[in-house]
């Protein structure tokens, strides 16, 4: 018996993210058919998961039980239509962008119906900053957060099918309110990835015109900047449709940074900071 209950499952977008998610169902349920769709599919000699390739998503998501949407948002937005269009009524559609607001309201458009198929958004809480299969992992959403947002009508089995399906994969499901999600994404996800670009670029500027900038960089800013090196298309479809919780976080950070240099010569203030910070670090990321 299958663990997910999901028979047929099909990623539309096998980068870095749908392959780690076909690796990871493959591997909790061996006998799951996976079928993939991607227009720059990965070279053969690449681990997928994926066991038979098709030339369109239409096609891919034809007679699927579960319909995984792992491509960027604005990719995931311009295939919701083709996809409420070619699935059949038993299919669930789900999909990995980093942002849900944007993505449920266009779904609850195009998947209204009570009989199906039906849409429950996604978003596995892990990643890496290097794209393609080639990185991908089934062990990267062990004990990771998966962040799941549905509307009402839904029937209960579909809701706890897909619960299933990402307990499976070694993740921790929470169903939140899509508006939620994004408030926080842009705290715990969005903001990071930005700052570390503000801190990259800012360092760039500073090492063109001194090269003592880099030749003193150790292995702090180095394991600080990796996420660096992540794909601006990615991010570029993550702002575009978050925009107000991100500018918030970000100007609230700036606030903290100016309340933190006004700290610097105050030692028991600035002890407090780093109290703070530790306990946090210690309590959450451990």
């Amino acid at each position: 018996m299958l663990v997910s209950g999901f028979r047929r499952v099909t990623f539309i977008g096998v980068g870095m993210i749908g392959a780690t998610l076909a690796r990871a169902s493959r591997r909790a349920d061996p006998g799951v058919q996976i079928r993939g769709y991607d227009p720059n599919p990965p070279p053969s000699s690449v681990e997928t998961g994926v066991d038979q390739w098709v030339g369109s998503a239409a096609k891919a998501c034809r007679d699927a039980d579960l319909v995984v949407l792992a491509t960027p948002v604005g990719s995931i937005l311009d295939l919701l239509p083709e996809v409420a269009k070619a699935c059949s009524p038993q299919t669930v559609v789900t999909d990995t962008g980093s942002t849900k607001s944007a993505v449920c309201l266009k779904a609850e458009e195009l998947f209204h119906r009570q009989e199906g198929p039906h849409f429950i958004g996604g978003h596995p809480m892990a990643g890496r900053e290097r794209p393609g299969a080639e990185a991908s992992d089934p062990d990267l959403l062990r004990d990771a957060p998966y962040a799941l947002c549905a509307s009402s009508g839904i029937p209960d089995v579909k809701l706890q099918a897909v619960e299933r399906w990402v307990r499976s994969l070694g993740a921790r499901p929470h169903w939140i309110d899509p508006k939620e999600h994004d408030k926080i994404a842009a705290i715990v996800s969005h903001l990071p990835q930005l700052t570390v670009i503000a801190l990259s670029s800012m360092l760039d500027e500073m090492a063109s015109g001194d090269e003592r900038v880099t030749d003193l960089t150790g292995s702090a800013l180095h394991d600080l900047l990796r996420i660096a090196s992540s794909p601006y298309p990615l991010w570029r479809d993550i702002c575009r449709t978050n925009i107000p919780p991100i500018k918030e976080a970000l100007e609230t950070l700036a606030r903290r940074l100016h309340e933190l240099a006004g700290d610097l010569e105050r030692g028991d203030a600035l002890e407090r900071w780093f109290e703070s910070a530790r306990h946090f670090r210690e309590k959450n990321c451990e």
